[in-house]
């Protein structure tokens, strides 16, 4: 019986033991990059794809070295089911917890789209159509739309002259959908519905209030649908 007891004592610490070198031997990947280039690879996150599916698009793309791991070191800090769709910039010199919480914050690749001072209608629609946002005669007979411009309390036929002039930073989902126009009470910004009616800006706060969006997909179809 005595023997027993003592069998079970050292199995028992010998499990504990075990189970801590694990969780130490976890703990020390979750924060190990994978390797040591800062090479950037993009990688676009679809909406409602499985945790595992993620850990092996990361695997395949030399960013982790795990997935095993690195769904243990997502599950235990309650990240698996967190993650937030997108398209993402990532590298293996990042540690599989920098990657998590980056995924879980959001912090999605954006594309610059900056709007400069003084320009027209049809260059501002060169600059949209060279970003890839929208079709350059699709955004001209948007912003030429006399009643979308009273829309937005403009006392004039077009937007010439009040789109205002900005840096933009969107996601790809912006690339889908065109920016919106966003009427503030100092002129009118772009916004996208992939922003929840936001759009990133490094040289303006964010407009908050008095803000109305009209999509531009919407008003382009319904003017193709008149002219037809």
């Amino acid at each position: 019986m005595k023997r027993m007891l003592i069998f079970s004592a050292v199995l028992i610490f010998i499990s504990l033991c075990g189970l801590a070198a694990f969780i130490f031997h976890l703990r020390h990947y979750a924060e190990q990059p994978a390797g040591l280039e800062p090479n950037d690879v993009v990688v676009d996150i679809p909406a409602g794809q499985p945790f595992k599916t993620t850990s092996q698009t990361l695997f395949k793309r030399n960013i982790i070295d795990s997935p095993f791991k690195f769904n243990l070191v997502a599950r235990l800090k309650g990240y698996d089911k967190r993650l937030k769709a997108g398209e993402y910039s990532l590298c293996a010199c990042m540690s599989p917890l920098q990657i998590l919480e980056k995924l879980v914050k959001g912090e999605v690749k954006l594309y610059k789209l900056t709007i400069p001072e003084g320009l027209n209608i049809h260059q501002i629609a060169e600059l949209i159509a060279e970003a890839g946002f929208s079709d350059k005669s699709n955004f001209i007979e948007a912003a030429t739309n006399a009643d979308l411009a009273r829309k937005y309390g403009i006392d004039a036929d077009s937007f010439e002259g009040y789109l205002f002039p900005e840096t933009y930073y969107f996601p790809k989902n912006c690339r889908k959908s065109p920016p919106r126009l966003c009427r503030t009470r100092s002129g009118v910004r772009f916004s996208c519905a992939g922003c929840q009616g936001r759009g990133w800006s490094l040289t303006t706060p964010r407009a908050k209030n008095n803000c109305h969006c009209a999509k531009l997909t919407n008003i382009v179809q319904r003017s193709q649908r008149s002219a037809s």
